[in-house]
């Protein structure tokens, strides 16, 4: 995401590119759905193993599972975070831009 500052040195959010942004991270995250896939189909083939090997085997894939949770679950959480802080914004730009616009109305017509 860009860091655009206004007149004031403000960083300005832009939305096209913040909606970029989180959907890069959901598209990581569905490769890395992918990969657990693949490491899926390679735990079952591991039936046919005996041994150390076998043992070696589970304890990476242990390893590997719990680290996809992780990485899926900071995707989710990474682009839920940019869209809410997006939706704070253009709230905030709402009320802000209502309440200048019930200023303009309500001493915009008595006084003339």
């Amino acid at each position: 995401m860009a860091k655009l500052r206004d007149s004031n040195g403000r960083i300005v959010i832009d939305e096209a590119e913040a909606e970029a942004d989180a959907k890069k991270i959901e598209l990581a995250r569905a490769k890395l759905e992918e990969a657990r896939s693949f490491l899926d189909r390679a735990k079952l083939d591991s039936n046919r193993m005996h041994g150390d090997t076998l043992t070696a085997l589970e304890e990476v894939y242990s390893k590997l599972s719990k680290d996809f949770n992780t990485w899926e679950e900071r995707c989710t959480l990474t682009a839920k975070y940019i869209r809410a802080v997006v939706n704070k914004y253009q709230r905030i730009d709402r009320e802000y831009a209502q309440k200048i616009a019930n200023r303009g109305h309500s001493s915009g017509g008595r006084n003339g």
